[in-house]
């Protein structure tokens, strides 16, 4: 039987009213077990003091019991009794046994939503408002003080270390080094500490506390102790951490605390109120927990609506996600459309009749279907993520897929060349990315220059080469004819039928590494809207002077700047874009190449270097790089983009000029010389040039003044205001059989390999790597190359030197305007008998300036606007390519 408390009952002894159950929980002066209350018949938790606490603890005790009797609220665990237990004489507690668990336990085990523990600490704050107005401080609440009970209520436990505030301190002296978990079977004990005046948890402490200021600690203290646990909910650990609880304690005298969001994501409101409450300075806390409950109570209610703005963001989601899957494919089926449509255009001759052309025609129809639908698709995708967005503005999903959208859209439009598309489109992906794209966006790559050098001496003293070794990426490169497959023969070229003696490599010939070299860069940019070579970047020691006269010379787009030195050949980062190369090894030895740094990938650049004699006076080494082949949207029959590595070879850096064409006239055989002497396209094909015995003569302005009866209206140039040719002008109305037998008669005067250069060849040299539409850039201006409308008195020829912009950045001239050139190889399989022309004649469109366009133009025909350069080839034998 229960022996009266004296401070509490003066009635006589009674009956056991109390009897033990299992032990509940265990800390260090004492225990909670459970016990049925035989008067009521109800289970209760009694709280047990050992026999041999220290006088101080059964005074705590006995406080804790009569301040938490007083506390009659929801939020309290009720105390129904304090007294002696029948027999031992020991101190109890009796009160209500709560079921469930406390809120540590809850937040380490991460099985509840954040509302859901919001609420339970609003419903805390709730019960600890009402302690504050009855006069009682916690100065202990931390997550294992609050119990969360299995029919949804929430105890503020353990107030033993409560202060009332009317009663004076000393009567609160003293300290249960162990409070107790009052839940079934937990076994959790609390960190209570007790140095001198300082008394709490010091995890969750405020700066007063902590510091043992015990005239300071009020209410605010427990605001403080609450944000604790608000932090605990929202990081996943207390704010003062460490290994010890003295290290603990000078976190929180420090008061200084790292925002939960910086550990892992917080809703900003609830971090605002958070911080807030953890204020260092007790005055920039809220002014009690009601106030802080009442923030709570905002956030909650805001929260609910969240929820149902949430749940319908999930559904635009959604569809969202299944827009932009549907749209992915359709991009794709468009694509593939797309490029069967001009694979088609290439193969089925155009004067097919309409049965033949319609697998070419559904093939178009699919492409544009998939892209109208594609784009329908896209809207809808759009739309979805806006109305995600206008329930919730913050969602971080909806965000991140808007950004994704919009990167998609910019990708295409920077492969298409659709700068309008990119800026738009970059600018909504930068706007809603919120880091997720932060590498893509960084627009940076990897470069590592590699320098590489033949050690044979081909090039400079050349060599026997068979007749079966010529062999040009598939063509013959004297006769133009394709070496496999069974493409019908034009006409019959002479195909040497023994070795020759010339500078070229064989196909066994391997470069090998050249170490110790330097490299620099510039970075392609607009100037004066052409396309210019800039430093970007830091500088270090700027490229010889005497390499980068030997490289550039005067031209209009020789490199601004010192440009970036390599700090090494590794690989190192550079901004997005096209970027020229100049090498220069410890020899002395030179070489400009080109590279496209892409986004995200690492570029390695192989540059060849020549040594003196092995480079054709007035050629250009256009050494092997990534180059983008077609894909000019403004060019109609331009076929699918291709990225393509095109081998070295040599190019003239000018067209083939008339003076030029006149030497090998000279030393023709008179038959053939008059065979091969440029003449008038119209029947019966008049010679243009006057002949004089047994030589052609070039009749320029001098020879015309000379002449003491007027020459022969059909000498010079009759189809234009101009007669006299300039012997800078390109040749011109000389056929493709004539620009390979000049190509043959100079290989056999000069000894290299001499040839017309394949079409990819030619546009390669046009546009360097980053698929520009014209050799200077993007933009067109009349003055820019020689074309129709150029000139003021009207169009003709002019020399490569009075149009410096029409230069390419491997230092080509001419390549749009003056002259439409003419290449080895066919046109494409739907013309297996023409040859390919490029560029614009001084008579033509600007639209044929396009460095994409091409034409196909039988190898016999005359045009006064038809001129041809040569190309060198460095190795025979290289890789084949289709017609």
């Amino acid at each position: 039987m229960e022996e009266p408390d004296p401070a509490d009952s003066s009635g006589p002894p009674a009956a056991p009213r109390y009897i033990p159950g299992p032990e509940l929980g265990r800390g260090g002066f004492g225990s909670v077990i459970e016990a049925t209350d035989t008067a009521i018949g109800r289970p209760v938790a009694l709280k047990l003091l050992r026999a041999d606490a220290p006088l101080h603890t059964v005074e705590r005790f006995r406080w804790e019991g009569r301040v938490t009797g007083r506390l009659e609220h929801p939020g309290v665990v009720p105390v129904h009794e304090i007294g002696r237990l029948h027999g031992n004489g020991q101190l109890f507690i009796a009160m209500k046994k709560i079921g469930g668990q406390d809120m540590h336990r809850v937040i380490r085990e991460g099985k509840w939503k954040l509302r859901r523990l919001v609420e339970a600490l609003r419903d805390a704050c709730r019960a600890v408002a009402y302690a504050h107005a009855k006069g009682v401080i916690h100065r202990d609440l931390k997550p294992a003080n609050i119990m969360l009970g299995e029919f949804g209520e929430t105890l503020v436990v353990d107030w033993g270390l409560a202060r009332v505030v009317a009663e004076p301190e000393e009567t609160l002296r003293g300290a249960v080094p162990g409070s107790l978990d009052l839940t079934a079977g937990s076994g959790e004990t609390s960190q209570l500490t007790l140095d001198g005046d300082v008394l709490g948890t010091p995890a969750y402490m405020s700066p007063e506390q902590a510091r043992g200021r015990l005239a300071d600690i009020d209410r605010r203290s427990d605001v403080y102790s609450l944000g604790a646990t608000l932090y605990e909910i929202l990081a996943g650990q207390p704010p003062h951490a460490g290994a010890t609880a003295t290290e603990c304690l000078e976190s929180a005298r420090r008061g200084n605390v790292e925002p939960p969001s910086k550990r892992r994501p917080a809703p900003p409101e609830l971090e605002a109120i958070c911080l807030r409450a953890l204020s260092p300075r007790s005055e920039d806390r809220y002014e009690g927990v009601a106030e802080l409950s009442a923030e709570l109570d905002a956030w909650l209610e805001g929260s609910k609506d969240r929820e149902r703005r949430e749940g319908e963001a999930a559904g635009e989601l959604k569809r969202a996600r299944a827009a932009m899957d549907l749209r992915r494919q359709l991009a794709a089926d468009a694509l593939a459309a797309g490029r069967e449509a001009r694979t088609l255009t290439e193969t089925i001759p155009t004067w097919e009749g309409e049965s033949a052309k319609a697998p070419l025609w559904a093939a178009r129809d699919r492409a544009e279907t998939s892209r109208r639908r594609s784009l329908e698709v896209y809207a809808d995708a759009l739309g979805a993520l806006a109305s995600a967005l206008s329930h919730v503005p913050d969602h971080a999903e909806a965000r991140r897929l808007r950004a994704e959208l919009a990167w998609q859209r910019f990708l295409e439009a920077e492969e298409a060349g659709d700068e309008s598309e990119m800026v738009v489109n970059r600018r909504v992906a930068e706007q809603f990315h919120d880091g997720a794209l932060a590498e893509a966006l960084r627009d940076e790559g990897t470069l590592e220059v590699r320098a590489r050098a033949f050690s044979c001496g081909c090039l400079a003293q050349g060599r026997d080469v068979s007749p079966g070794e010529l062999d040009l990426q598939g063509w013959h490169p004297w006769s133009g004819r394709l070496l496999a497959g069974d493409s019908p023969s034009f006409a019959p070229e002479p195909e040497p039928g023994s070795p020759l003696r010339l500078r070229v490599h064989a196909a066994s010939c391997r470069a090998t590494p050249v170490a110790g070299i330097k490299a620099w860069v510039w970075l392609y940019a607009e100037a004066d809207r052409v396309l210019v070579p800039q430093t970007a970047g830091s500088g270090g020691e700027p490229p010889p002077t005497a390499a980068m006269d030997a490289l550039f010379g005067a031209s209009p787009y020789r490199p601004r700047g010192p440009g970036r030195l390599l700090a090494s050949t590794s690989p190192l980062p550079l901004g997005v874009g096209a970027w020229l190369v100049v090498v220069v090894a410890a020899d002395g030895r030179a070489a400009r190449s080109l590279v496209r740094v892409r986004r995200g990938q690492a570029s390695v650049l192989d540059v060849t270097l020549f040594r003196a004699g092995e480079v054709p006076p007035g050629f250009q080494p256009i050494l092997e790089t990534e180059t983008t082949l077609q894909g000019d949207r403004d060019v109609a029959m331009a076929r699918n983009a291709v990225v393509e590595r095109i081998p070295d070879f040599f190019l003239k850096r000018d067209v083939v000029s008339a003076r030029d064409y006149a030497a090998f006239l000279d030393g023709l055989p008179p038959e053939e010389a008059a065979r091969r002497v440029p003449r008038s396209s119209m029947a019966p094909n008049r010679p243009w040039w006057p002949r004089v015995g047994n030589k052609w003569i070039l009749p320029t302005a001098e020879w015309f003044a000379a002449q003491k009866e007027d020459p022969d209206k059909s000498i010079g140039f009759p189809a234009t205001h101009v007669r006299a040719w300039d012997p800078e002008w390109p040749v011109m109305s000389v056929t493709w059989f004539d620009a390979m037998a000049y190509a043959r008669w100079l290989s056999a005067r000069d000894g290299w390999l001499f040839t017309l250069p394949l079409g990819d060849q030619w546009e390669a040299a046009a546009r360097g790597v980053d698929g520009r539409s014209f050799p200077w850039g993007k933009r067109f201006d009349p003055t820019w190359c020689n074309v129709v409308d150029s000139l003021q008195d009207g169009p003709r020829p002019a020399r490569p030197s009075d149009f410096p912009r029409d230069e390419s950045p491997w230092g080509i001239r001419g390549l749009a305007g003056n002259v439409q050139e003419q290449c080895l190889n066919a046109a494409g399989k739907q013309f297996p008998q023409r040859r390919q022309n490029r560029g614009s004649g001084w008579s033509r469109s600007f639209l044929y300036a396009r460095a994409a366009h091409r034409m196909a133009n039988n190898p016999a025909s005359l045009e006064s606007t038809t001129g041809f350069r040569l190309a060198g080839v460095v190795r025979l034998g290289q890789p084949h390519r289709e017609i």
